[in-house]
């Protein structure tokens, strides 16, 4: 199964303030026509709601496109896009039109299955002291947040008051959009619990996870149809347990029928399905992957890509990286993906594609994929990760100090030594095709450099190592960089291409 999840604010910010129509949200489902997707996810909730919701604050909350950009309802923050969203949502419901509603309706002609998206604990824009994404009851009441999660201090989980809103808002959802499915979104964020307190704190997301169980069998009875709940979570069951979202019981006791694995933000190609279903009592309960549309070399890296031209985050390049982590997570046991984030790429004509060859590993055969190395962004501690995003050099000192101390966790970036070789596995899992040409690329590595894949030594061609195509790639890449001994190098990004002959 191919899923498509559609954000819950990105549909407002395709037209200018005021100007959303029923006829301008047709573009978020019908950029989809002709793909391989089977299910459209629609998101309908941050910390606040995109419709008239009676349990969360909602976006158009004391709300008047008249007043411009400085309202008591952004909670001091003054932007384009808070402004643009709520003035949108408001013309609609204006209307009398609910755009979940609306694209549901769509996708079901459309020929998709369709279904609710629901996050758990968002808290963008919680950096700040004050976003307009937070609810009235947020700000009312700082003694249920977490305290020693700065920058961002959102809801601790323990309190009752807190568990007992998002359950409410959760079946609120489900009520309001008779769908198939539902998701319960728990990577929208970490972290529930104080740091090293989710073991001891998880059955409090278990009971969660029951409650909304509970009312979707109810649902099931009335609308006379089965409700599909499946759940986000952490991409290695340890990090899982750590925070206290522990799928593995929700599986085993069948509260849930599918488990998501899922990064923070980042696309993580190493994400192993085979890993989490050792921990699972039933080895064939189905287990997914969200292939996340942001990716980076290492923490801190430039968003935007860096500086090898294969970085640059192009329509092309995104299609190319996409088929790889598809084709390396269905190498490690992922039977469903997930696309997130994917919102401009869906409604460029040149990131059909996509859309087509990531539904299979068949369909994947014989279409060019590369292979980033990069980094799993749930690893480091969540005051690090979130702190490191806003705040310069927080980063580049982590790198160096643990770096120095031996404790640095990822490939990237890598210094190599004067004499010295290094070994970089790429994420890319077998490559079956004959004729298949392979390539490296390296940003610091020097040309006169000995690079080798399985043994066999690369030619440079002015960007990059070619290999030949008897190659054979059984399993993930190693490759071998030896330094030709003038001067140390430091080693930032690394990209292997799979490619095909036109």
């Amino acid at each position: 199964m191919l899923i498509y999840n559609e954000d819950s604010d990105f549909r407002f910010y395709l037209v200018e303030a005021g100007t959303m129509t029923a006829e301008k949200l047709n573009i978020n489902v019908d950029g989809l026509k002709g793909s391989q997707v089977d299910l459209y996810l629609v998101c309908a909730n941050g910390m606040k709601a995109n419709y008239p919701s009676l349990v969360l604050d909602s976006y158009t909350d004391g709300f008047d496109a008249n007043l411009g950009m400085d309202q008591k309802c952004f909670n001091g923050e003054i932007g384009e896009w808070g402004y643009r969203r709520a003035a949108n949502i408001q013309a609609l419901e204006s209307h009398g039109i609910d755009s979940n509603a609306y694209l549901l309706k769509r996708a079901r002609e459309n020929g998709f299955a369709v279904g609710m998206s629901i996050r758990m604990g968002d808290h963008h824009g919680f950096y700040r002291k004050k976003s307009l994404f937070m609810s009235k009851f947020y700000l009312e009441h700082p003694e249920l947040r977490l305290k020693t999660t700065p920058p961002s201090q959102t809801f601790n989980y323990v309190h009752a008051e807190v568990r007992d809103l998002i359950v409410r808002a959760a079946t609120e959802i489900m009520c309001r959009y008779d769908t198939d499915y539902v998701e319960l979104d728990w990577l929208r964020h970490l972290p529930y619990f104080e740091p090293g307190e989710g073991a001891q704190h998880r059955h409090f997301l278990t009971e969660m996870v029951e409650a909304i169980r509970e009312k979707a069998d109810y649902l099931e009875k009335v609308r006379n149809h089965k409700i599909h709940l499946y759940a986000v979570v952490p991409s290695r069951y340890d990090l899982a347990v750590f925070n206290g979202v522990d799928g593995a019981e929700w599986a085993d006791r069948k509260l849930v029928d599918m488990l998501i694995l899922a990064p923070t933000y980042l696309r993580d190609c190493t994400i192993d399905a085979n890993s989490w279903k050792k921990h699972l009592a039933d080895p064939d309960f189905p287990v997914g992957v969200r292939i996340e549309n942001p990716y980076q070399a290492y923490p801190g890296a430039p968003e935007q890509g860096g500086t090898m031209p294969e970085m640059k985050k192009t329509i092309e390049h995104i299609v190319f990286y996409t088929r790889g982590a598809a084709w390396s997570v269905y190498h490690r046991g992922a039977k469903h993906i997930e696309i997130f984030n994917y919102h401009r790429t869906r409604n460029d004509p040149a990131g059909a594609p996509l859309f087509a060859d990531c539904s299979s590993k068949e369909s994947l055969l014989g279409k060019e994929r590369w292979f980033m190395i990069s980094y799993n962004d749930l690893d480091m501690p969540y005051n690090l990760h979130c702190t490191g995003w806003r705040q310069p050099g927080v980063f580049e000192k982590y790198i160096a100090e643990s770096l120095a101390d031996g404790s640095y966790p990822y490939q990237l970036p890598r210094p190599v030594k004067p004499g010295t070789e290094e070994k970089f596995v790429f994420p890319s899992g077998p490559v079956p095709e004959k004729g298949a040409r392979l390539q490296v690329c390296f940003t610091g590595v020097p040309r006169d450099a000995r690079v080798t894949l399985n043994g066999a030594e690369g030619v440079f061609n002015g960007s990059g190592w070619d290999f030949p195509a008897t190659v054979a790639l059984t399993g993930d890449a190693e490759v071998v960089v030896t330094d030709p001994g003038q001067e140390a190098y430091y080693v930032t990004e690394a990209v292997l291409k799979v490619m095909f002959p036109a």
